[in-house]
């Protein structure tokens, strides 16, 4: 039994009201009790200068990536070239002996830079061979998403069997980390296999994840069946006319993913009006994941958050991997979405890298309410007399120190 246990901050942020001066958090056996602006009788751990904030949850990664110190590719590149370099390296690795070693070791620096970030909360995408070992050593919570990836009709009952044993095997995980699966994107699945896990998260409750709409290459593939995507698949030996031979859409395959227990589309930085709008329908079990730094890289349009948000949808922040990003800090990306779109709420935003990516992996006990976990993230605030909390939060020199 751990007992009361209180933390002091210059501010508390709650999700769920405004920010309180002097906040204090209070906790029972790990559990929340509640939280004010006043001290208990017993010890009170004073975190100073600080805010306490629900914790950080980084929706999308891939911690294969981990070990790369700049990111693959040039900025700017199109989303096809910069695969076949991506593709190239996993080629590469794939004949070594100590690859599943490597793969760890990735793993393991990827979950401990996340830590050291103060995300607590994490959507992982795990692309075969890889090793449940490092989360075992590691305090995050969050999805472990299988990737499906292959189109080759032989090829689709042995990856729904693959996702079944998944989910198996994430029943041994404990209430804090759940198995998910991942129908990578529409042009390395093919929609029956997108249909057919969405109809297994149906059944199962578990989450599912889908890389849409992140590219135009992926729009000209789906309602035209050539482009730079079908040139790339030609090359990889992995072209199928047949599952482009009639015209379909990121709509389409939104469709699916309103079927599952609860859908995140990732990126999705090429929704149109209209998916824009189905999303939001269908709010209570689909989230879109946004991925700031790694937009930029790309050097896409501009993201349609604000279309997005006035869509009622609930938007989660990730840092994708470092493939594509210099490293795993989920407050740049915050910072990042504070200065590209200054009209979004503030408290907003802050839900956009906590609640909303908790509710997303189906985790719900991590708003500071009383019962939930007392896991939360800590960040160091400048010393100014600023009047507006928000303002101190959002400030260029918060850092998050746990």
């Amino acid at each position: 039994m751990i007992g009361l246990q209180s933390w002091k901050a210059r501010y508390l942020f709650p999700p769920d009201g405004p920010p309180v001066k002097d906040g204090v958090l209070h906790a029972v056996d790990g559990k929340v009790c509640g939280w004010d602006a006043s001290a208990p009788g017993g010890d009170v751990i004073d975190l100073g200068n600080a805010a306490i904030v629900a914790p950080l949850v980084n929706a999308h990664t891939h911690l294969e990536f981990s070990d790369l110190d700049v990111p693959i590719g040039t900025p700017g590149e199109p989303l096809p070239a910069w695969i076949r370099k991506v593709v190239a390296q996993r080629r590469a690795a794939a004949d070594r002996q100590d690859l599943p070693v490597l793969r760890e070791q990735a793993l393991a620096r990827g979950l401990a830079e996340s830590s050291a970030a103060g995300v607590r909360l994490l959507g992982e995408i795990a692309t075969a061979p890889w090793s449940y070992s490092p989360w075992q050593a590691a305090d995050a919570a969050g999805v472990i998403f299988y990737e499906l990836l292959g189109m080759a009709p032989q090829r689709q009952e042995v990856l729904l069997q693959a996702a079944r044993e998944h989910l198996q095997a994430g029943l041994a995980w404990g209430p804090s980390r759940r198995a998910g699966l991942s129908p990578h994107a529409p042009y390395t699945v093919t929609p029956e296999l997108t249909a057919a896990v969405c109809q297994l998260s149906a059944e199962s409750g578990c989450p599912v994840a889908m890389h849409l709409a992140e590219s135009p290459e992926e729009l000209r593939l789906l309602s035209h069946g050539d482009g730079p995507f079908r040139d790339m698949l030609v090359e990889l030996g992995a072209w199928r006319p047949d599952v482009f031979s009639s015209a379909l859409r990121p709509l389409d395959y939104l469709r699916w993913l309103s079927r599952a227990e609860r859908a995140l589309v990732i990126h999705g930085n090429f929704l149109d009006a209209e998916e824009i709008a189905w999303i939001g329908r269908h709010r209570s079990r689909m989230t879109v994941v946004f991925c700031p730094r790694t937009h930029t890289f790309f050097q896409h349009r501009r993201y349609p958050l604000p279309e997005m948000l006035a869509a009622g949808i609930p938007v989660a922040l990730g840092t994708d991997s470092r493939a594509s990003n210099p490293d795993l800090q989920l407050w740049s990306e915050v910072q990042q979405v504070r200065r590209l779109y200054p009209e979004v709420p503030a408290a907003m935003i802050l839900q956009m890298a906590t609640v909303n990516g908790a509710a997303a992996c189906g985790l719900f006990g991590y708003r500071l309410n009383v019962g939930d976990a007392a896991d939360f993230t800590i960040l160091d605030l400048p010393n100014d007399d600023a009047q507006d909390p928000f303002a101190l939060l959002f400030d260029p020199r918060t850092s998050v120190r746990g």
